[in-house]
């Protein structure tokens, strides 16, 4: 062997555009909801999403970063064994130390370096590595070139052992540190995201916390995360079954903190998740509070530290139970922004609930979805401290300047059309179960809660004369409150607050009596939820203290857009045939 070629194959090797905000569809095709063409084989098709953003986006969200072969580094003139040189080893090898070679080094100790790549930034990289031997005689031992002749072109020889394939099993990966910290994270305001389960006549539920982020994702390169900052650490490795990968935080003995405020917790404490009550719902006084966890997320709550959770395998969730969050100092400190070694931030340990983002190629934007449940309240507010998070990198720079957002969850629900024997007779109902507020079935006008109000309408679905689909849409029914007093849900047995069970019975009877004539009738039931508020101004004014007190009536109450709605196929009931 004469020399020897480190290759490589790595993402973005001569560029720091991991990801270019620039880049992307047009003002025009976005607006239109249109993808851009080009032209393949005589006709049109799709342009590749690599050629739009600079990376390939598979169907499920997920990235794929476009990677490059290059050479890390080329060593030539090795030494040659000889009679008076021997192995320095008694088993024939020479060992190289790579150290030697290092740039800076004003002689090296053992060849001569003739290549070398250097990266553009101090990004992250994850790499494949392979070695190529090269040798001595690399140029007596290739083919034989074609000579010119008859009008034919000079065929230059070819080497008789060709440089493996990349992909082969030499090839070691290695990552490369990140030397830089992460940036804040750019996050927009989050919103609810849905996951249902349709089972054709029940329909249930349950609700995310969608967090869109800005582009220009990789600001410390490849392996770059999002993370949920909690607190105390280690909170919840004892129920994590998601990878927890680095060191565990060392178990520490809770303590009672009856009035505790994010101050107990110096500038840090603000970006700790924690939530709490609407102020416009009273709580459940039977609810059972954590006195050493006053309004930190329990345990339980976070569903994407299960790995039977949808949103951790989408997301690959991971759990960092010790990461030492960085909290900016005086600001109005001489260099304080431009320098970390002149002013360096104070560091906050806290765990680190960590996803993969994905991208939506229709917004243009990355987003993570958290899924989060509370134990007694149906739409709590939920402060989110977030961070990038880079396991790639120095202790010190793998978390970024937190930043805070706040949103408001919405409860699980469930729905379904049942059909009850009563007596001789079989009636038809139409229920929806979840959390609600304390008095959801009050209609009291006061200052407190009016509650949830939950309506159910039919609606008869048939062709006209000319074939056309029309809707005949009945009557608003409203539905019953009542205390669920039934069993927990099987996948939710951590609630503990007031759940509530709305029902309506329908007469299938009468409904097909009333689409009698109809041409390929269908019947379905229309579920909304809304919630009734105190106005915010009355007709008259001022208005007397009984009027906002409980005197006002309820249709003068204000409703929001539909918390809930879902459609459900109403069948006439089946008797029981006996055995």
């Amino acid at each position: 062997t004469g020399a020897i070629e480190f290759r490589a194959v790595v993402t973005c090797p001569t560029t720091s555009a991991f990801d270019d905000p620039r880049r992307g569809r047009s003002q025009r095709d976005r607006r239109n909801g249109t993808w851009p063409k080009v032209e393949q084989k005589s006709k049109q098709v799709d342009q590749p999403t690599e050629d739009v953003f600079g990376f390939n986006v598979c169907r499920d969200g997920k990235v794929n970063l476009p990677m490059r072969e290059i050479t890390l580094l080329q060593v030539e003139d090795l030494q040659q064994p000889t009679p008076s040189l021997p192995a320095p080893h008694p088993d024939g090898l020479w060992r190289l130390d790579m150290k030697d070679l290092t740039a800076g080094q004003a002689t090296p100790i053992w060849g001569r370096v003739t290549s070398r790549h250097v990266f553009p930034d101090r990004k992250a990289r994850r790499l494949r590595v392979r070695m190529i031997p090269r040798t001595r005689h690399e140029e007596l031992m290739r083919t034989a070139s074609k000579t010119a002749r008859f009008g034919e072109w000079l065929t230059p020889g070819k080497e008789t052992h060709a440089p493996k394939d990349p992909t082969d099993d030499v090839a070691r990966e290695i990552w490369l540190d990140a030397g830089v910290r992460p940036s804040e994270p750019v996050t927009k305001t989050p919103g609810p995201a849905f996951d249902w389960k349709n089972l054709g006549t029940e329909v249930h539920r349950r609700t995310v916390i969608r967090i869109p982020l800005g582009r220009g994702w990789f600001s410390s390169g490849e392996g770059e995360r999002l993370g949920v900052v909690v607190w105390p650490p280690g909170v919840l490795d004892a129920v994590a079954t998601v990878p927890i990968p680095g060191k565990r935080s060392p178990s520490q003995q809770r303590r009672p903190l009856p009035n505790f405020v994010d101050e107990d917790l110096g500038p840090g404490g603000k970006f700790v998740t924690r939530w709490g009550s609407d102020p416009t719902r009273p709580v459940d006084g039977n609810a059972r509070l954590d006195p050493t966890l006053p309004g930190f997320l329990d345990p339980s709550a976070f569903r994407d530290v299960d790995v039977s959770s949808r949103s951790s395998a989408r997301f690959n969730v991971q759990l960092v139970s010790q990461a030492f969050m960085p909290m900016r100092r005086d600001a109005a400190a001489p260099d304080a922004a431009k320098d970390e070694s002149k002013n360096p931030p104070a560091m906050m340990e806290v765990s680190l609930v960590t996803y993969e983002p994905l991208f939506d190629i229709e917004t243009e934007e990355w987003y993570v979805e958290v899924s989060l449940e509370h134990a007694f309240e149906a739409q709590p507010f939920v402060r989110l401290g977030l961070v990038r998070y880079q396991a790639h990198a120095a202790k010190e720079l793998q978390v970024s300047f937190p930043t805070v957002q706040w949103v408001q969850m919405l409860p699980e629900r469930g729905a379904w059309v049942i059909t009850e024997d009563q007596g001789k007779e079989k009636s038809t109902w139409v229920t929806v179960e979840g959390l609600g507020s304390v008095n959801a079935s009050s209609t009291n006008a006061g200052n407190l809660s009016v509650g949830a109000r939950m309506t159910a309408r039919v609606v008869t679905e048939y062709k006209n004369g000319v074939g056309l689909t029309c809707r005949h849409v009945g009557p608003i029914l409203k539905m019953d409150a009542l205390p669920y007093d039934g069993p927990a849900p099987i996948d939710a047995a951590a609630y503990r607050g007031p759940r509530w069970k709305w029902t309506k019975p329908i007469d299938v009877d009468d409904v097909e009596r009333a689409s009698e004539g109809m041409t390929d009738a269908t019947h379905f039931v229309y579920i909304e939820e809304r919630e009734a508020y105190l106005p915010a101004t009355y007709a008259v004014e001022p208005v007397p203290a009984k009027v906002p007190a409980g005197e006002l009536d309820s249709c003068d109450h204000v409703e929001s857009g539909p918390r809930f709605a879902v459609r459900l196929p109403l069948r006439r009931p089946q008797a029981i045939k006996k055995k």
